[in-house]
């Protein structure tokens, strides 16, 4: 579960800490706030998880790993 992601330097987010609640979040707002870059920001950091963990997995079922308070530039 994604519990939190921190962001410097992405497009329109020159610092942004966030944290996510257990069910459901819920991105809203004007046109052009970044709700679309805030997505990809996040699938990155999923997708290059996942690649890192199915490349080195050390045992098989072993949950992956997440850095995700990561600065994306």
């Amino acid at each position: 579960m994604l519990q939190s992601l921190h962001i410097e330097n992405l497009t329109v987010f020159p610092k942004a800490d966030l944290t996510f609640g257990k069910n459901l979040n819920i991105f809203i707002g004007e046109n052009g706030l970044g709700k679309t870059h805030l997505l990809k920001a996040i699938y990155a950091g999923i997708a290059a998880s996942a690649e890192a963990y199915f490349h080195h997995q050390k045992s098989p079922g072993e949950p992956p790993k997440t850095d995700l308070p990561a600065k994306l530039s």
